[in-house]
């Protein structure tokens, strides 16, 4: 089990956390209430203690709606007004989904440099940050080579450090990002001191991106002897989803 080394806030994760929820909304009252085609005026609109999201219409109640809407409330401690009728302009659901993307993609790589030193100048001890509901970083210490955590429900984003030149994740680090996706996370990455690796959603995560991942994973030995032939572009096409919500990215730190 990983030991605790720092547990820190930053801007960009209370606002990371402030979107991930202004989500949570979004896609509620589209399961529950059946609306359709939610959108914000914009991005920024987003991190709003009220959250006024446009929709064309909603198959629900009035009686149905307001009960949904106050769970909504109570869930994610913001006020939510439903517009109907809207012309279908605005931040859509892929909008809000890659803009939380990128601003954790930013506080991990930020968080995670420093210790990913640490990693390059201790013989690869380890090094893993869990961006959690609570807007919190909490920053681990694991072993040579490996870094294990305790599952944490409220996990939104999990990243761990990587020996130099390496970003390429292991089936173990598939499986944790698997693992996250399908309790509500958003992003997994790897961080060097010379690159970054992230697999992120950038919409809702699909039936088609949980069996992606598994593929890659039960196929991880002959997928990994094939990497060697491929440059980064060709490394990012394997583990996205061709069609579906998960991107994977690597950049030079």
């Amino acid at each position: 089990m990983g030991r605790l080394v720092i547990e820190r806030s930053t801007e960009r994760g209370l606002k990371a956390v402030s979107l991930y929820k202004t989500i949570e909304a979004v896609e509620y009252i589209v399961e529950e209430l059946g609306c359709l085609d939610p959108r914000l005026s914009s991005v920024e609109k987003a991190y709003s203690d009220v959250i006024e999201i446009r929709v064309s219409s909603c198959e629900e109640s009035e009686r149905v709606f307001k009960e949904v809407i106050r769970e909504i409330e109570d869930t994610i401690g913001k006020r939510v007004r439903i517009v109907r009728g809207s012309s279908g302009f605005g931040a859509g659901i892929g909008d809000l989904y890659r803009a939380l993307s990128s601003i954790i993609e930013q506080d991990m790589r930020d968080l995670m440099k420093p210790f990913a030193l640490e990693t390059a100048y201790r013989g690869g001890i380890e090094y893993m940050s869990i961006l959690l509901y609570s807007s919190k970083w909490i920053i681990l210490e694991g072993e040579r080579h490996r870094v294990r955590a305790p599952w944490i429900d409220e996990s939104i984003a999990i990243a761990h450090t990587h020996p130099p030149k390496n970003c390429i994740p292991s089936r173990p680090d598939l499986e944790s990002c698997l693992e996250l996706i399908s309790s509500g996370g958003v992003v997994c990455g790897i961080v060097s001191i010379d690159c970054m690796f992230t697999l992120s959603l950038e919409s809702p995560a699909t039936e088609g991106d949980f069996e992606h991942l598994m593929r890659i994973i039960n196929s991880y030995d002959d997928i990994l002897e094939s990497i060697g032939e491929r440059g980064v572009g060709g490394i990012e096409e394997i583990f996205s989803n061709k069609g579906g919500s998960l991107r994977a990215y690597i950049r030079p730190i």
